[in-house]
């Protein structure tokens, strides 16, 4: 009973103690930062790296204009497949509450509002 409980424990123990140990494998890497009128925040587009077994993800977060993007958390707006080159997002402020997303869809432009 005890040697079974070493043997199903012990494993349990090391895979909990890897997660919080382990850094985490995911990066954002910015491509284009835009402030709001008034700067009172910034759309960030970037793209989310989680390692080779995840393809390319370009993502769009807007957060406080005096923030850094974390390396810990995904887009708060938008979460694309693909590589920002390949999906072209492009935002404008239209207002200081108001932004246009565009970026292409099959190779069409696609435009929305948020």
């Amino acid at each position: 009973m005890i040697i079974g409980s070493i043997l199903i424990g012990a494993p349990i123990v090391l895979i909990v103690l890897a997660a919080y140990l382990l850094p985490d494998l995911c990066a954002n890497e910015i491509y284009s930062v835009h402030e709001s009128p008034g700067n009172d925040c910034k759309a960030v587009i970037f793209q989310r790296d989680c390692g080779a077994t995840t393809g390319f993800s370009t993502q769009l977060s807007i957060i406080d204009a005096n923030s850094d993007l974390d390396n810990d958390v995904a887009g708060n707006v938008l979460i694309l497949d693909g590589h920002p080159d390949d999906i072209q997002l492009k935002v404008a402020w239209k207002s200081k509450n108001e932004l246009v997303v565009n970026h292409l869809v099959n190779g069409n432009e696609h435009s929305s509002q948020n």
